[in-house]
């Protein structure tokens, strides 16, 4: 039986944790998040809003940032997928369309 050398798949990108996807870009997010939060906590605390209401919105606003940022499993981050919508959209489209068919099929009647 034959054995054969199956390549470890590639990271183009420099991981902080090797191997789990986490790279530089990832962990500027999550320390946006982290700093997000950090500034809605602050401004609600100016507007005297109750500890528990600017503990929940600053846990939203982390748990935002660090949902963007993790990769699921066989997948890409979320970022990643937005960025790629966004630029997607920014981009000309072009349809194909068929000439030779027609746009009013004959059997309409049975």
């Amino acid at each position: 039986m034959a054995r054969y050398l199956i390549p470890k798949p590639i990271s183009k990108k420099y991981e902080l944790f090797p191997g789990s996807g986490w790279g530089l870009v990832e962990a500027g997010i999550v320390v946006a998040g982290l700093i997000a939060g950090a500034l809605l906590f602050l401004f609600a605390t100016l507007l005297g809003l109750p500890i528990i209401v600017r503990l929940v919105l600053a846990a939203l606003t982390i748990a935002i940032g660090g949902a963007l940022a993790f990769p699921p499993p066989q997948g890409e981050p979320a970022y990643q997928i937005v960025l790629r919508w966004r630029n997607y959209q920014r981009q000309p489209h072009r349809y194909v369309y068929d000439w030779t068919v027609s746009d009013w099929p004959d059997d309409l009647n049975p």
